[in-house]
């Protein structure tokens, strides 16, 4: 969810994406380097003066924003029910729910280059992944400003995540009983730039959330790299007078389920697939960003990642993964021993979305939107 509220982006480049990886054998590297370089480069390159370009000499804002983010996410693959006098199986999938959401809130954006990426593996990838890096390019500014602000903001964060495998029950009346469950994993990130100014500068924020198998190595990234210089020319802003009141409210809630199954019944079986629920949120509030170069990134390892992270400067044009150890191998048999094939016939995907509202909204309505997946999946029973 992009909700963009009194907000001016002006000669900039605003980039937001989130990468969810599936793939139980992904091999391949994740370059975001080259995607941020062709965005700086058309802000702040040699032949930025050629296209056509927006001069801002003077603002004055007073702006007043009220958002409230009122979000459920759930992905359930369980609470599957037999009752038989024979036998019984059952067998989940994986359940994965991810949740993204970035607030510009009374934000200003003026000859900048702003990345925003959140990376979900929730499968299995080999490669590195490259971090964008402005280094290499001659960057040479087009700004100078004067900010006379005067802000006040409020912030709610209610951010809650689940996961659930377990909570399965089996009554036998003869035969064997057998429970297997999946992994269960939550990765929450939340990231607040508010009643800030950025002027001439790089800013990054990046996190890594490890909460499967990592065989690499953090590198390194952007060292020593020089601020964009000022320098007089089209496009330039002159003297901004802000007053911005703001308060945003984040209610969000992702779970996932494959657990909450049961059977009865004589011998039983019931192994329950891996449960990822992610969340990230970007609150830009009360935030002029002028002539700046930003990154803000989230990696949350749910799977396994067989490779390294960093800048562009640590890579070569002939990358080197780092070799799989001896308990990498074992624990990704042991996984892959766990995981129920993909190739494995299922129930056809239903998906159907609505919203409370006609084609138009008013100032002040409520728009609640509905999505629905559902995998009716199979079901093995022998009677």
């Amino acid at each position: 969810m992009d909700n963009e509220v009194n907000t001016n982006i002006v000669n900039s480049e605003f980039i937001n994406h989130t990468l969810n990886i599936y793939l139980s054998d992904g091999v391949g590297d994740v370059d975001l380097n080259l995607l941020a370089q062709n965005a700086v480069a058309k802000v702040y390159g040699e032949d930025q003066n050629l296209g056509e370009t927006v001069s801002v000499t003077a603002y004055s804002i007073d702006n007043f924003a009220y958002v409230e983010n009122n979000i459920e996410a759930e992905a359930d693959t369980g609470g599957n029910e037999i009752d038989s006098s024979g036998e019984g199986e059952i067998s989940t999938g994986n359940a994965y729910s991810s949740t993204s959401v970035l607030n510009k809130v009374n934000t200003n954006v003026v000859n900048s280059q702003i990345h925003i990426i959140t990376i979900n593996i929730f499968g299995s990838l080999t490669g590195n992944i490259i971090l964008p890096s402005s280094g290499g390019l001659s960057q040479e500014g087009c700004c100078q400003a004067s900010i006379v602000s005067e802000n006040v903001a409020i912030v709610v964060n209610n951010v809650s995540g689940q996961a659930n495998t377990g909570q399965n029950q089996i009554v036998s009346s003869g035969g064997e009983a057998e429970i297997e469950t999946g992994n269960a994993k939550v990765a929450v990130n939340v990231y607040n730039l508010v009643n800030t100014n950025i002027v001439n500068s790089y800013f990054n924020y990046f996190e890594i959330n490890n909460m499967g198998e990592w065989s690499g190595s953090f590198l390194g990234w952007n060292e020593n790299q020089a601020p964009p210089q000022n320098q007089s020319c089209d496009g330039c802003t002159g003297d901004l007078s802000l007053g911005n009141s703001a308060e945003v409210v984040n209610n969000v809630s992702s779970s996932a389920n494959t657990g909450e199954n049961s059977i009865n019944g004589g011998g039983a079986k019931i192994k329950t697939g891996n449960a990822y629920a992610g969340i990230s949120i970007v609150n830009l509030v009360n935030t002029n960003i002028i002539n700046s170069v930003g990154f803000i990134g989230f990696i949350n390892i749910f799977g396994r990642l067989l490779g390294d992270v960093g800048g562009s400067q640590y890579f070569s044009e002939s990358i080197e993964i780092p070799e799989e150890t001896e308990d990498v191998t074992e624990v990704q048999a042991s996984q892959e021993s766990q995981e129920p094939s993909q190739k494995e016939s299922g129930g056809t995907l239903e998906v159907s979305h609505s919203h409370n509202v006609g084609t138009h909204v008013l100032p002040g309505d409520t728009v609640t939107f509905f999505a629905k997946v559902k995998n009716p999946g199979t079901l093995n029973q022998n009677s």
